[in-house]
């Protein structure tokens, strides 16, 4: 007796570890020990040394912790990894407690030990354990361990790795600046799982907009694969719209803003030919319709191949899924139904060069012998008369552009007839504003009969089902300082290779009523984007301009289609001003 801590060394060296534990509590509690000099301890008392100096008591000397934890090395050692823990934990050596729970998996244990646990003395211990919660994949502990915590970043990179996104969302809701964190990997978690619409929307939301462009552009190829033409016409449509939105200067474009303007007229132009390729493509693949096909619909599909044949000249690279094929065998066809014997013939000659469906040439070479017994010409009616410089058009152009005065023809996109539309612009330093006052103004008659490059008689011009016949100058026109604008501009464009504008000033602006006026303002997507002004010279013919995608219609055309879906057929976007307003 009298060396209590001896005692202890000789158990634990015998790995007799519950003697050694009893020895240690004697002395935790100052009990007496065997039977020599030592008495009860109290107080801290002790035996004196030889050199009359007491040494420290034996409750310091000796560690009940530091015995446990050797006990739990041993028996971790020996394999039984769970009594070690449990060893660890009473030891209060929470660490290695939970690092055996944790890469054991044992998470019922670990949140155990994670809810006894005070955050201010075992932070770091709380958040292993939310560790192993994670890496277990148990969202729900690992949930609690944070909150215990009161760390909201972390609990939002859990939301995030295990997709919980609508605690994710919620969380961002209650703590706007953690929204910024889960914006980009909810869109990419929404791309990997296809469901491409709404992560196109969330990449914008996260400010990618590149990203958000790529899907789309993905989405419009795809489904131009599948010949869902108009859908991918509309994609197309949206990237247009998209690159216009981030445009940060129209008047002073740097070149990131250049390259979005080139995108912008890029995509554009191509959702200005997938839209009308579904009507070539639905004739060429569905014999039926092809030949139910009335005169009216044949006139359709003849001004859809030629406006797209133009279209594609303006275009860097090929569009995919849209076959030449199907366009040059499509006019062909229905050229030598409604008198476009010449036309017919530049077809045939093109698809000669083509490849060809083995089933088709038999057909081909036989509808191209019965044209070249046709006369060599196209029907007068069917050439495209210029609205502003009133020269007739061969058929097939190279571009949407007058070869005279190179103004460029307007089309409704439903017949794509050409509009008796002549575009202008208001005199630098008239903003729109004052340009709406001045066509809302009251008009003055000054009985000055404007000149036309056109005779006088009788002219007959259709517009979809529309018959407008009209005789030398329009009524309306004959007191038109406009018409002497504009032939004063086609008199200067003879002289010029470059495109001329029509420039007018306040007084000339007065002149023209808002009804006659047609404006494409897509300034909602850039504010600095230049606002374009048509004049309609034959305000007999009613059209409608979209105030969405700036498309224009025959406004009979537009209401039966815009009536079908509510929306407008091009963009498919509802009209907030209704369907027969000019502006």
């Amino acid at each position: 007796g009298g060396f209590p801590e001896k005692a202890v060394e000789f158990f634990t060296e015998l790995k007799r570890w519950e003697d050694a534990r009893n020895v240690a509590k004697k002395i935790e509690k100052g009990e007496r020990i065997g039977t020599s000099q030592s008495k009860r301890l109290e107080d801290g008392g002790s035996t004196p040394n030889n050199n009359g100096t007491r040494p420290a008591t034996a409750a310091k000397q000796i560690q009940m912790n530091k015995l446990l934890r050797d006990q739990a090395m041993w028996t971790l050692e020996s394999g039984d990894w769970m009594t070690a823990a449990d060893l660890f934990y009473n030891a209060g050596d929470y660490r290695r407690s939970i690092d055996i729970y944790g890469s054991k998996g044992k998470l019922d244990k670990l949140i155990e030990i994670c809810r006894v646990l005070d955050k201010v003395d075992n932070a770091e211990n709380i958040g292993l354990c939310a560790t192993y919660f994670k890496k277990a994949g148990s969202h729900s502990y690992a949930k609690e361990a944070y909150l215990k915590l009161g760390d909201i970043q972390s609990l939002m990179r859990l939301h995030i790795e295990m997709e919980k996104w609508d605690e994710a969302q919620l969380l961002a809701k209650n703590n706007p600046e953690l929204a910024i964190m889960m914006k980009l990997p909810f869109a990419e978690w929404l791309e990997k799982n296809d469901r491409f619409e709404e992560a196109m929307v969330a990449f914008k939301d996260a400010q990618r907009f590149d990203r958000s462009m790529r899907i789309m552009q993905r989405l419009a190829a795809n489904v131009a694969a599948q010949h869902r033409f108009k859908e991918s016409s509309n994609f197309y449509w949206l990237l247009a719209r998209e690159n216009l939105s981030l445009i940060k200067d129209y008047t002073r474009m740097d070149a990131a803003d250049l390259n979005h303007y080139e995108m912008y007229l890029e995509f554009s132009d191509l959702a200005d030919v997938y839209y009308p390729y579904q009507i070539i493509h639905s004739f060429i693949e569905e014999p039926a319709q092809a030949s139910a096909a009335s005169q009216s619909q044949m006139i359709q599909i003849f001004n859809a191949a030629r406006f797209i044949l133009s279209k594609l000249d303006k275009i860097r690279s090929s569009p995919n899924s849209i076959s030449l094929t199907f366009v040059y065998l499509a006019l062909a066809k229905v050229s030598s139904n409604i008198g476009a014997f010449k036309t017919a013939r530049s077809a045939y000659e093109k698809l000669y060069g083509m490849k060809l469906n083995a089933d088709w040439i038999e057909q081909i070479e036989l509808n191209s012998l019965q044209t070249r017994s046709k006369p060599f010409s196209d029907r007068e009616s069917l050439q495209m008369m210029c609205n502003r410089c009133a020269t007739p058009n061969p058929v097939l152009l190279s571009g949407e552009a007058c070869t005279q005065c190179l103004h460029t023809f307007v089309r409704s996109f439903i017949s794509f007839e050409s509009l008796p539309l002549c575009e202008f612009k208001p005199m630098k330093g008239i903003s729109h504003r004052r340009a709406l006052e001045l066509f809302y103004s009251e008009k003055v008659k000054t009985g000055k009969k404007a000149k036309r490059g056109e005779e006088d008689g009788w002219t007959e011009t259709r517009y979809g089902n529309e018959q407008v016949l009209t005789i030398g100058q329009q009524e309306g026109d004959e007191s038109s300082p406009f018409f002497d604008k504009v032939n004063e501009v086609c008199e200067t464009q003879l002289t010029s290779s470059e495109y001329i504008p029509i420039v007018l000033g306040e007084d000339i602006l007065q002149t023209l009523t808002i009804d006659e006026v047609y404006i494409v303002d897509l300034t909602k997507y850039c504010k600095t984007f230049e606002v374009k002004y048509y004049k309609n010279t034959i305000p007999d013919v009613a059209l409608h301009v979209c105030e969405n995608c700036g498309r224009f219609f025959l406004l009979d055309e537009y209401e039966f289609a815009y009536l079908q879906n509510n929306t407008c057929p091009f963009c498919k976007t509802p009209d907030s001003r209704g369907i027969n307003k000019p502006l």
